[in-house]
C-alpha cells in the first residue's frame, strides 16, 4: 500500500535534466556546446559523397586513425542490397597527411563496424 502511495504522489513527466542546467560549476559555459574541427581527411577516390561507419585509432600510434566509410543508405536500402557484393573501404589516413591515405583496404562487402587489436601493436 505504501508503494502505490509513493507512486501516486510523484509527478512522472517532470524533467528532472533540467535542474542540472541551472547549475554551471565547470570551465566554460553552458552555450559552448560546440565541436570544432581539427582536421579534415578526404580523398576523392574513395570517400567522395560517403560516411563514416566506423573510426578507430591505430593502436601504438598517437596520429593514425583508420575510417571505414559507407555509402549513405537507409536502412530499407541497406536491406535490399544485403548480401550483394559492394567494394567497401578502410582508409588510414595519418595526421602528418590528411590529402592522401597511408594505406587502403578493401572488402568485398559494406564495412560497418572494425576494430584493431589492441595488444598486437606490431
Amino acid at each position: 500500500e505504501k508503494a502505490l502511495q509513493q507512486n501516486e504522489l510523484y509527478d512522472i513527466f517532470e524533467d528532472k535534466f533540467s535542474l542540472l542546467a541551472e547549475e554551471d560549476h565547470g570551465p566554460g559555459n553552458k552555450n559552448e556546446n560546440n565541436i570544432t574541427e581539427f582536421q579534415s581527411f578526404t580523398y576523392w577516390k574513395y570517400s567522395n559523397n560517403k560516411v563514416a561507419s566506423c573510426i578507430d585509432w591505430v593502436p601504438g600510434e598517437d596520429n593514425v586513425v583508420a575510417v571505414a566509410i559507407t555509402e549513405p543508405l537507409s536502412f530499407n536500402e541497406r536491406l535490399k542490397i544485403s548480401g550483394k557484393p559492394r567494394t567497401s573501404y578502410i582508409l588510414i589516413w595519418s595526421f602528418t597527411d590528411p590529402i592522401h591515405p597511408q594505406y587502403v583496404l578493401a572488402s568485398p562487402f559494406d564495412i560497418y563496424a572494425f576494430q584493431f587489436n589492441p595488444y598486437n601493436k606490431g
